[in-house]
Order: C-alpha cells, then sequence, then structure tokens
C-alpha cells in the first residue's frame, strides 16, 4: 500500500508514531532521559508519564454549549486528543517528534441543578401554598 492510500483510509487509535528521531535517527530523547533521572533520584512519582510526555487536546466546539438532560443519568464525554511526544537528543537536531497518539473518551463532571416545581423554573416560596401568618 503506497503512503497516499494510507492517508486516505480511516485512523485506528492508537497510533504508533516514531520509536526513533525520523530526522537523523538518534535513539536517545531528551524526556524520556530526563523523566527516568528524576524517577530514578526520587524526584518523581514512578507513576507520573507512563509514556512520557502528553499534550491533551479536547476535540469539540467550545464556543457551543454542551447539551445534557436534567433527567440524564449520565454525564457526557467528550473526545480528547492525546498526543505523546519527545525532542531529540541529538544537539545537532533537537527536532521534535510524536511517538504515539491516542483518542480518549474523558466523561466530564456537569454540576446537576434542582428540579425547581415552580413555572418557569422559579423556586416556590417557603411554606407554599400555605404561607405565613
Amino acid at each position: 500500500m503506497t503512503e497516499k492510500e494510507e492517508v486516505g483510509k480511516s485512523l485506528v487509535f492508537p497510533i504508533q508514531g516514531h520509536d526513533t528521531c525520523p530526522h537523523c535517527g538518534c535513539e536517545e530523547r531528551i524526556y524520556q532521559s530526563q523523566i527516568k533521572t528524576m524517577k530514578e533520584n526520587g524526584e518523581m512519582d514512578k507513576e507520573l508519564f507512563p509514556k512520557g510526555p502528553v499534550e491533551a487536546r479536547p476535540l469539540f466546539d467550545q464556543s457551543k454549549p454542551i447539551m445534557v438532560s436534567q433527567l440524564s443519568i449520565t454525564n457526557p464525554k467528550i473526545p480528547i486528543m492525546m498526543e505523546y511526544y519527545d525532542i531529540c537528543a541529538n544537539p545537532k537536531c533537537l527536532e521534535k517528534y510524536t511517538t504515539s497518539i491516542e483518542l480518549i473518551w474523558q466523561e466530564i463532571q456537569i454540576p446537576k441543578a434542582p428540579l425547581n416545581l415552580g413555572r418557569g423554573g422559579q423556586q416556590l416560596p417557603p411554606g407554599f401554598p400555605f404561607g405565613q401568618r
């Protein structure tokens, strides 16, 4: 299959990126090396950055509200593209390159408004319908 045909096919995540620098072939990575050193020295939790540094980008129109019914029992999920990357450690190169890409669906918490029994969403006064005398 040619490169042009591969670009046109539908994407299947995760997408494996480069294991070495695509520009010079160097196998050493700046972030990977620094993270490893910091973990060994106890300066960083061993659980952090299991796949290296990452940039997360939400994939939805942030100018449009997310519509959720008050009666919904599940929270909405939004797609987030996760790009794992590193920088070549060759001092003559220093190119940033992608090591992998993942697409995740992140559940978001939307505060549930209390259901009001009044008209037009108005709160009923305390003691309604009898009121205070």
